[in-house]
């Protein structure tokens, strides 16, 4: 892998990263911070929590077959002191960086917003208006635009409701892959693919 890419996966809090300054005589290994996005040699990558919940949807999705219980990631010491190997291209990997022609997809009965296998953000508990908009979405085929699909509420003001919703449409994603915008009349709202950068 590329520098730029450890790059994106530490921005997008994938993984954390510091220099091994282990000696032969030491009885453990040992680590100091280099930097924000500073990696110089022996550099050690290790998962977060964001990571760790991303890998388990990758492996969800990769299954021929799924078990009836899949079991579970743990961020155990001995699994975070890996070091990534060369060779895989994590960003392009079942859509974790999406491709052409892909779509968003909302699943309303497990309350999940993902795209190509990579959840970007799960409801633990329901959000009406943010779920009617990507309701609406789904139901349109997820094009460029849509109405304000909101009902009308005499005690709101439609235009800011919507603005806040659309606000908290991109607040705590897991995989901030899709940005959602008002369209600038305050009557509909966009939606496009977060620009990662190379």
């Amino acid at each position: 892998m590329a520098p730029n890419d450890f790059r994106w996966l530490v921005r997008n809090g994938w993984v954390q990263h510091q220099r091994e300054v282990t000696l032969e005589s030491d009885d453990g290994r040992t680590f100091l911070p280099s930097g924000e996005l500073t990696f110089p040699e022996r550099t050690c990558f290790v998962l977060t929590d964001r990571g760790i919940e991303l890998a388990q949807g990758l492996l969800a999705n990769h299954q021929p077959a799924a078990p009836e219980r899949q079991p579970s990631i743990q961020p155990r010491r001995e699994a975070t002191e890996a070091v990534l190997a060369g060779g895989v291209n994590l960003r392009a990997v079942n859509g974790s960086r999406p491709h052409a022609g892909q779509r968003p997809r909302w699943d309303s009965e497990r309350r999940v917003l993902g795209i190509g296998g990579t959840i970007v953000k799960r409801f633990k508990w329901v959000a009406v208006n943010q779920q009617a908009i990507l309701c609406a979405f789904e139901e349109e085929g997820w094009p460029p635009r849509i109405d304000d699909p909101l009902p009308p509420h005499p005690e709101q003001d439609a235009k800011r409701r919507l603005s806040d919703t659309i606000k908290c449409l991109n607040r705590k994603q897991t995989n901030p892959l899709v940005h959602f915008r008002g369209d600038g009349t305050g009557e509909g709202v966009v939606w496009e693919f977060v620009d990662l950068g190379d």
